[in-house]
């Protein structure tokens, strides 16, 4: 009840709901109200009102009622409304609009208020009848004492409902009584003052049905429940009031009189109780209801009257009460039971005699077994405390008491409910069980007399104690055959229990049942013992026969049986009988036991059985179990001593542990040895636990005698050990009260001896050794452990061990590492090894491993002195390593390898095993010695190892560092003492600076060691490599700064930035110093690697790590400057090829670093000041030049000048900044014209310092090469006057030199001319004049001229080769000649031609600039003979680059892979070939074209093109040649060449008519043959290049190939013969896996995202990069824009090719892919496709077709087109005579991939026939043309004057001009003389395969 029903209902528009609207519609005024008294349900008195008419009279009343609140009145009114939302809100606004009111404003509408509570109190909604009650609690506040009118009207109802079934309605209910009467004596006064009110309501509601009910207008179920809340709250209201006014008696002081009032009201309620009880029938009728709380109410009511009103209990109506009251068991629902038992309890006790008006077996006891079996229908937590009071109210005359109580403790058994337990409903049970029996066999005397008493005692503990409660203990291990428990005269029960147990859940999927049963049962027999031991005889019976039947039965069968159950009954035992000190358990149950069972145990050789009497010892005692068992007076003289004999019991107790139970749990097989040695360890007694162990010691030694019975005794001593120190560390960690041995105690001569003889003995004594030495160690995981020896013998253990270890070590493959191992060993004799096999030395290596394995806190209490711990973990993890590098580098033939790679694994188990918990727990001087040795270890492994892979070597050795220092847990300081020890000086290492340490280690200097080349070592170089590998791991940080960078003082930044080399010295800075001039070491270098590792440690480190480095570099460098000869560099700086010019070591490190700091922006442009002007400082010594330093300025300065002249980072005073500037300009103009003070470069006079100083002023002027390859930047603005010097310097080169001189001056001298004509060319050209112009170009020229020469002469010699090679000769042999032939340039050549090819871009640049045509500065360079000029030198580009090409074909042709001049050149000189490629793809079209022509008339054996298509196609490094020979492949008038095959045959139609050549047989006329290169990409795709990866070569060759061929189909005129035939080709031939690769690369999933996009700026930005690619594609009819930026190949350029390839193929072959675009069956593939194409390629293509079609000038006044762009239409108009046509020709919004359609709209004078066939042909023509659709909308044309002139069209394509050919039917069939198509008739053969005619089937 309480559903929320009704809420939110609909409400009449007729009806407001606003209080305010509603208090408007009453009338004004007051007048004194008339209160309307109506009863409970509509009631008054006994007679009924009508609803409607009380309703009438009701809302009269309230328009009569002058002195109520409008308001109030309108939200009285409301609350009779069905809503239940307009009744809370009524309620609510009452109530708080009652709150404002005062006692006098209120009191007017109480009796209106009276009714409707009464009527809201029957309300369905809880919600409804807890606010009532709310507003209940504020009138009451309110009103206060002036409600005592009124109170006898409210009392009923107000009484009632505070028994509400909904807790909530009941508790507001009583909160608002408890405001009204907030005692306990008001309460009780108000109670009697009202009784008689109350007590007429009760009766009222109780009469109530729900036909009564009715004018509630509810639901019936709503009305149901309703009925049911009235009448229950009403029973607990009555049943209440009983027990407040009559029960209140006995607590008022009967010495003072009652009032009268009280009397008056006692007696009021007696008389209506009786009333009430005789006039509902004693209420039996509500006992049969449905509903369980009117039935729980009811059981309280007929308690209450037991209680309160006994005298209503009648003899006459005795009968029908007891019967109704006994028989309650019938009752099924546990939430009735509580009172029901209470009803029960309560008349049997009051009404004894009341079991003589029923039968007691039919109505009682028969519905109590079925109620107990049922287990009290789950209440059992109420209803089982209640039996043992219910079985002491019992009749003892009514009963057969054997049989009531065998039925009662079966019933009850059975109902124990272990299908769904409880652990509450299981100890109820258990208590039950427990009290109703004690109790019965205590109150035997009422049921029994003399002998019965004692038969029917023992018959119910043998039938409940036994048969139940012990067998349903022992079943719970699975058996139970010890003893025959179904025996006996009343087995009924036990068969009946047995049966039952099939239908419930086995007990031992009950969590904790047997614990219980088991206390039930101690307690049981504990409380039967207190009344008397002889009780429980039958069960000591059985439990000894129990007991031995389960020994033997366990020897027999060989299984525990219920062993294992005893044993658990012996520990609950312990637990809940011999802790409290009862003696029952030994005296009476164990003790007999005991005695008759011990020989049995021992003759059996059982675990269970000897673990039955361990158990037993450490339970009761050993001394008083040794006391019960038998002795045999052979083995032990004398007698047992008297018991008050302490020291007598004592000796008698060892002599029986000495004599007896030594060599028996030292004997036997090893299956029970652990039993045995619990037995054993369990008679250990405090008192004389020292004899005890010496006994066990000198029995298990034997004296020390050898021999298998030696080994056997020790492996049984080494189980005892373990369990020994199991125990004392559970006693002495508190667990246990029994006082044990102290450890000092343990230790024994013998077993030092065995332990140490154990160690020594070769061979070891079986598996069992290991084991034996953990055990006297007391080995334990944790940081516990208990050593049973001396502290002398474990540190000779573990030196043992140690040697062991380094035995294994010393048989390692390596030199090395056997070295090393004798190391470890310097103060114990290691004797040389015996055992040479791997596998004998692993045994050996094993032991020792077995011994230390979870010991290591052994170790740290007994061997720091001796220094032991370092060394053997130094061993374990050498011997690891040792593995692993056997595994890796070891000989792999090897018989051992296969061992030592079994044993690796288990070593690196073991160290796993061993954890860093153990290493956190050493002590620091331990780590460092493990970690000392450890380091000296990995510096021998790399400086001692030969032969080797370094770059396994040197990870291995990176990653047992990392590893040793992760496992040895050091902390930060620890972590740098042991790279201090790795990086320590020797004689090997450093090879270039060496620190000196001083007493702090901060605080260092160096001494440069200069090395010769032939004295490194490749060991130094391996070194190298693993400092470097060691960075990359851990960082700069901890390798080079040392990490304690937070320990560093900070300084003044403004002071550091000046003096930034003053800074103190940083922690191995000497080492990154080393590290870079070492360069370069087996697999890698500084500038790959360490480099960048520095760049990124400088965004989190400070300044001081570069100071220092820069410090020491540029003082080596000054020093060495001048000793190795150096080749400056004069391209773009930094790069891996010029900084590998550098020879000196510490110049090349320095510019390295330099290069790094600036043009990384790591440091700006006042650390640039700084360095510079500390460089300039040291350029002179006084008035001399410092040669040194100007050896080392060049490069330096070249890279510290552009940073100088930048205004915007890190500069803030501008005045700052002009001052630098001026400074630095300063000392450049100086520096120019100190070299104006030289001679001229080619002069021939020689002079000291020349090439120094050029250098230096050369690099004042950098110039870098800009985002375009080939074009230069200028990265200083000099001034006017610095300008002048310089151009001064470049004319002081030309006075009075001859031209020729130039070619031949010394290379270094034309070096550092040609970069001077470039830097002259960058900063001075607009001051150019003629001779300045001339003498510039003239060099240019000389210098290519003169690399082509020898270029062509190679070429020449390797084709002579090439041509006189024979098949039979040696292919190694031709190669060799092709060596020696091949175009060698040195680098001072190269470096020459770069600087020419800068300096003839600068002047194409100026000459294609704007400011060329707007100034008269470089009149000379629009001279003819600049022309002349500039054609020679792009004349003599070319030559050098198809010379190239064809060497690299001629190579190429011998299929000899180390052959490859551009792939080995192009690492060698990339900048070379970069200024070559970009110098071709300027040179114009006509050059291109006469290069090839001459070199095709050279008559070389590999021509021009097919070189040109091996560099485009080629597989080796040659990227930089790929776009040029694009671009000269795809020029006019070679790109015939490059796509079509020689043997293609245009020639012999290029006569003919296109109706001729239409008119051959297609199986003759397909000359059309595509090179081989190209047709094995085109034509021959395969499927599998779909499955590459997107950059694969593979992939970028076909997209090659195809652009290759799009470029030549944009050569060739649309209308071609030529082009037609070629379209045709790819239309059949081509695959179409070009297609889909296309669509690999473009993202459909963006275009499938895309499509929902209505803005631009919503479209991804890679897919609008990839549209606008295609739409420029097509827009420009163009691919170079997109090969320009291809290569290096990436995905994203592979993209944007693959558009521009796509739109392409749309503008020039839409029918190719559109048959493609109809063969796609992915329909969401086909979607995004469709999309793509629609908004990126079909508008521009639409467009430029209308465009197209507009401009067709068709000249004949029969035929006209309109083309509307708006609705993308065509419209034909053909008119002919009387005749006419008009078609309109659409095109898709996503044209050419859907194709366009073609509808007749008017027809005039055509047959319909005639009319569907010209619309067919007219559809084919528009779809299958591959061209612009003005040409098919203009062959359509031709097609109907065709016909109309008489000419038949072709039957099988319905047209007369063939679709693709152009050609007419000429093909006649001699029987129909019906005309065809060649090409038609010729496909209707191939697929019909027959050749007869396709009309009349007549052969053809």
């Amino acid at each position: 009840m309480g559903r929320q029903k009704g809420e939110g209902g609909n409400r009449t528009k007729a009806r407001p709901s606003s209080s305010s609207v509603a208090a408007s519609l009453l009338p004004s005024g007051s007048a004194a109200a008339a209160a309307i008294g109506v009863g409970f349900g509509g009631y008054v008195g006994s007679t009924r009102l009508d609803s409607a008419l009380r309703t009438t009279a009701v809302h009269d009343s309230l328009l009569s009622l002058p002195d109520i609140d409008s308001e109030i009145a309108q939200h009285l009114k409301r609350l009779s409304m069905k809503d239940p939302t307009t009744k809370l809100k009524a309620l609510s606004s009452l109530t708080t609009l009652l709150k404002q009111k005062s006692g006098k404003d209120v009191l007017p509408i109480i009796p209106q208020w009276a009714f409707e509570y009464k009527r809201l109190l029957l309300d369905y909604n809880r919600e409804v009848r807890r606010a009532t009650h709310d507003t209940m609690a504020t009138i009451v506040a309110v009103v206060g004492r002036d409600l005592a009118p009124h109170v006898k009207s409210l009392a009923g109802p107000w009484w009632v409902s505070q028994f509400d079934s909904v807790p909530e309605v009941s508790q507001a209910a009583k909160q608002s009584f408890q405001v009204a009467f907030p005692t306990q004596e008001k309460k009780l006064e108000a109670l009697f003052f009202c009784t008689e009110e109350i007590f007429t309501y009760l009766d009222d509601t109780l009469k109530l049905t729900q036909d009564n009910m009715l004018d509630l207008a509810a639901a019936s179920d709503e009305l149901t429940e309703m009925h049911q809340q009235v009448i229950s709250s009403s029973l607990l209201a009555l049943a209440t009031l009983l027990g407040a006014l009559i029960g209140v008696e006995k607590s008022i002081d009967n010495k003072s009189p009652e009032p009268k009032h009280v009397l008056k009201a006692r007696a009021t309620t007696i008389s209506f109780a009786e009333k009430l009880f005789s006039a509902h029938k004693f209420f039996l009728h509500f006992l049969r209801d449905k509903s369980l709380t009117i039935r729980s109410a009811t059981y309280a009511l007929l308690s209450s009257y037991v209680k309160n009103v006994p005298q209503v209990y009648g003899e006459g109506d005795m009968k029908t009460l007891a019967s109704a009251i006994l028989g309650a068991f019938q009752e099924v629902h546990p939430l009735c039971h509580s009172t029901m038992w209470e009803a029960i309890l309560l008349f049997s006790k009051r009404f004894p005699s009341a079991w003589s008006f029923v039968n007691i077996q039919k109505t009682v006891f028969n519905h109590l077994w079925h109620f107990l079996r049922n287990g009290c229908f789950g209440s059992q937590q109420v209803s089982y405390p209640c039996l043992v009071l219910f079985l002491e109210n019992l009749p003892s005359e009514r009963l057969s008491a054997e049989h009531f109580f065998c039925e009662f403790f079966q019933s009850l058994w059975l109902g124990r409910n272990l299908s769904h337990p409880s652990k509450a409903d299981r100890l109820a049970f258990f208590q039950a069980l427990r009290e109703c029996l004690v109790l019965v066999l205590h109150k035997t005397s009422r049921y029994f007399d003399g002998e019965d008493a004692a038969r029917f005692q023992k018959f119910l503990v043998e039938n409940i104690l036994v048969k139940l409660i012990w067998l349903d203990f022992l079943l719970y291990s699975g058996c139970g055959h010890g003893y025959d428990l179904s025996s006996g005269k009343s087995g009924d029960i036990l068969e009946d229990s047995q049966q039952s147990n099939d239908n419930i859940l086995d007990a031992k999927s009950v969590p904790g049942y047997w614990q219980d049963l088991g206390k039930c049962l101690i307690e049981t027999i504990s409380a039967l013992y207190s009344l008397g031991p002889g009780l429980l005889a039958p069960f000591y019976v059985v439990f000894e026969d129990t007991c031995i039947g389960e020994l033997k039965e366990t020897e027999q069968l060989k299984r525990p049986g219920n062993l294992v159950q005893l044993i658990r009954f012996m520990h609950l035992m312990e637990q809940h009988a011999i802790r409290k000190a009862e003696a029952w358990p030994l005296d009476y149950l164990m003790g007999p036991l005991l005695e008759k069972c011990f020989p049995l145990i021992r003759s059996h050789d059982s675990s269970d059985s000897l673990k039955f009497l361990s158990v037993a010892i450490s339970i009761f005692g050993p001394q008083r179990v040794v006391k019960q068992l038998p002795t045999d007076a052979e083995e032990i003289a004398g007698s047992v001593p008297p018991t008050k004999d302490v020291d007598k019991e004592l000796e008698h107790f060892l002599q029986v542990f000495e004599r007896t139970f030594v060599p028996w749990c030292f004997s036997g097989d090893d299956l029970s040895a652990p039993a045995r040695s619990d037995l054993l360890l369990s008679l250990l007694i405090g008192e004389c636990s020292s004899e005890q162990w010496d006994c066990i010691i000198l029995y298990a030694t034997n004296g020390g005698e050898a021999g298998p019975a030696f080994v056997s005794r020790m492996k049984r001593l080494t189980m005892i050990l373990e369990k020994a120190r199991e125990k004392f560390l559970f006693r002495r960690s508190g667990l246990h009260d029994t006082e044990y041995l102290q450890s000092h105690k343990w230790h024994h001569k013998l077993l030092d001896a065995a332990a140490i003889s154990t160690m020594r003995s070769l061979p070891l004594f079986g598996d069992s050794g290991p084991q034996f030495i953990r055990a006297v160690l007391g080995c334990s995981r944790d940081n516990d452990h208990q050593p049973f020896l001396s502290d002398s013998v474990i540190t000779q253990i573990y030196e043992e061990v140690l040697k062991m270890l380094v035995a294994c070590i010393q048989i390692s493959p390596f030199h090395w590492v056997r070295k090393f191992g004798c190391s470890l060993c310097d103060e114990v004799n290691v004797p040389e090894p015996v055992l040479k096999s791997f596998a004998d030395v692993s045994k050996v290596a094993l032991f020792a491993l077995e011994v230390v394995e979870g010991d290591f806190c052994c170790m740290k209490s007994h061997s720091e002195e001796h220094n032991l711990i370092p060394r053997i973990a130094a061993s374990i993890l050498i011997l690891t390593w040792d593995c692993e590098l056997t595994a890796v580098l070891g000989d792999q033939s090897s018989e051992n390898l296969r061992d030592m790679q079994g044993f690796g694994k288990y070593m690196q188990e073991y160290c796993t095993k061993i954890g860093s918990q153990f290493w956190r727990s050493c002590t620091l001087q331990s780590r460092r010695a493990v970690a000392s040795t450890l380091v000296r270890f990995i510096r021998t492994s790399i400086f001692e190892a030969e032969n080797f892979n370094t770059d396994i070597l040197t990870s291995m050795c990176c990653k047992w560092l990392l590893g040793a220092i992760n496992c040895l847990s050091l902390d930060e300081s620890e972590e740098q003492n042991a790279l201090d020890l790795l990086l320590s000086p020797d004689d090997l290492w450093p090879l270039w600076v060496k620190p000196e340490f001083s007493s702090n280690r901060r605080q260092n200097s160096w001494k440069f060691v200069m090395i010769s080349p032939n004295l490194q070592t490749v060991h130094s170089h391996v070194f190298a490599e693993f400092i470097d590998k060691l960075v990359s791991e851990v960082g700069v940080n901890k390798i080079i700064t040392g990490s304690l960078s937070n320990d560093l003082v900070g300084r003044d930044q403004a002071s550091s930035q000046l003096q930034f080399l003053e800074s103190s010295a940083c922690y191995r800075a000497w080492l990154a110093v080393e590290i870079l001039c070492t360069w370069q070491w087996p697999n890698g270098s500084a500038l790959a690697t360490f480099l960048p590792s520095l760049r990124d440690h400088a965004t989190e480190a400070d300044d001081e790590l570069f100071n220092e480095m820069l410090k020491i570099l540029v003082e080596g460098a000054l020093i060495y400057g001048s000793q190795v000869k150096m080749r400056f560099f004069i391209s773009s700086i930094a790069s891996k090829q010029e900084l590998n010019g550098i020879e000196d070591p510490l110049l090349r490190a320095l510019v390295a670093l330099v290069s790094t700091l600036f043009c990384d922006s790591i440091w700006g442009k006042q650390k640039a000041i700084a360095l510079f002007q500390l460089l300039v400082n040291k350029l002179y010594i006084g008035q001399e030049t410092n040669i040194n330093c100007l050896h080392i300025l060049p490069p330096l300065v070249y890279i510290l000048v552009p940073v100088l002249k930048d205004n915007g980072v890190g500069s803030h005073d501008l005045r700052e900044d002009f001052d630098s500037n001026s400074l630095s300009e300063n000392i450049i103009k100086d520096w120019v014209q100190r070299a104006l003070m030289f001679p001229s470069l080619i002069s021939g006079t020689s002079h000291e310092g020349l090439v120094e100083w050029f250098k230096l002023l050369i690099s004042c002027y950098p110039v870098s090469a800009a985002e375009n390859v080939g074009a230069c930047e200028m990265k200083r603005n000099p001034s006017p006057l610095e300008r002048e010097l310089l151009l001064k310097l470049l004319r002081k080169q030309r006075y009075g030199v001859d031209q020729s001189s130039v070619a031949n001056g010394p290379p270094e001298l034309q070096i550092l001319l040609s970069r001077l004509i470039v830097i002259t060319l960058g900063y001075c050209w607009a001051d150019f004049n003629e001779e300045d112009w001339d003498f510039v170009l003239s060099n240019i020229r000389s210098w290519v001229e003169a690399v082509v020469v020898v270029f062509e002469e190679a070429v020449e010699s390797l084709d002579h080769t090439l041509r006189n090679a024979s098949s039979d000769d040696d292919l190694e042999l031709i190669a060799d000649n092709f060596e020696q032939h091949m175009p060698t340039l040195s680098p001072s050549s190269v470096d020459t031609v770069v600087n020419s090819f800068y300096a003839f871009h600068l002047i194409l640049g100026f000459f294609q600039s704007q400011e060329v045509e707007k100034t008269d500065k470089l009149t000379f360079v629009k001279m003819e003979k600049f022309n002349h000029m500039k054609n020679q030198i792009e004349e003599g580009i070319l030559r050098l680059f198809l010379s190239s090409c064809v060497t690299e074909a001629m190579a190429n042709s011998i299929h000899y892979e180390p052959l490859s001049l551009v792939g080995k050149n192009h690492l060698i000189h990339p900048q070379f070939w970069k200024m070559m490629a970009s110098t071709i793809v300027k040179t114009s079209p006509l050059a291109r074209q006469e290069a090839i022509s001459s070199v095709e008339r050279w008559g070389l054996s590999k021509g021009p093109v097919i070189s040109l298509i091996g560099i485009l196609f080629s597989s080796k490094p040659v990227s930089l040649l790929k776009l040029p020979a694009f671009v000269m492949l795809s020029g006019p008038g070679i790109s015939s060449w490059a796509v079509m095959s020689e043997n293609t045959s245009f020639s012999s139609s290029s006569n003919l008519t296109d109706d001729q050549v239409a008119d051959l047989d297609p199986s003759t006329k397909d000359c059309i043959i595509l090179r081989e290169e190209l047709s094995c990409l085109i034509d021959k795709s395969s499927i599998e290049i779909l499955h590459m990866p997107l950059e694969a070569k593979e992939r970028v060759n076909v997209f090659l190939a195809w652009c290759l061929l799009q470029s030549h189909l944009l050569s060739l005129p649309a209308s071609s013969v030529k082009r037609e035939r070629l379209v045709q080709h790819i239309q059949e031939s081509a695959s179409t896996v070009i297609l889909d690769m296309i669509f690999q690369h473009v993202p459909l999933e963006l275009c499938s995202a895309s499509t929902s996009k209505k803005r631009d700026a919503d479209i991804p930005k890679q897919l609008s990069d990839i549209g606008a690619a295609a739409t420029r594609s097509i827009t420009t009819g163009s691919l170079q824009f997109a090969l320009d930026s291809l290569w290096p190949i990436q995905q994203e350029k592979l993209a944007l090719l693959a558009a521009c390839i796509f739109g392409l193929m749309l503008r020039l072959l839409p029918a190719y892919v559109r048959g493609w675009f109809y063969d796609v069956r992915d329909r969401s593939a086909l979607s995004a496709i469709e999309m793509f194409t629609k908004a990126w390629c079909s508008p521009c293509l639409i467009a430029d077709e209308l465009s197209q079609i507009k401009k067709v000038d068709f000249t004949d006044d029969s035929f006209s087109v309109s083309v509307s762009k708006s609705v993308n239409e065509v419209i034909a108009t053909y008119t002919k005579d009387e005749t006419g046509m008009d078609l309109v020709i659409r095109l898709p919004p996503s044209y050419p991939l859907r194709p366009v359609d073609v509808e007749c709209t008017r027809s005039l004078g055509i047959s319909e026939v005639r009319q569907r066939k010209w619309l067919l042909s007219m559809m084919a023509f528009v779809r299958n043309q591959n061209g612009a659709l003005a040409e098919a909308i203009k062959t359509w044309k031709q097609n109907f004057d065709k016909a109309f002139d008489g000419v038949e069209e072709c039957p099988i394509c319905y047209s007369v001009i063939h679709t693709s050919n152009h050609g007419l039917p000429r093909l006649a069939c001699k029987t129909c003389k019906h005309k065809f198509h060649s090409a038609c008739l010729y496909k209707w053969f191939a697929t019909a395969h027959k050749s007869t005619c396709p009309l009349c089937q007549s052969p053809f």
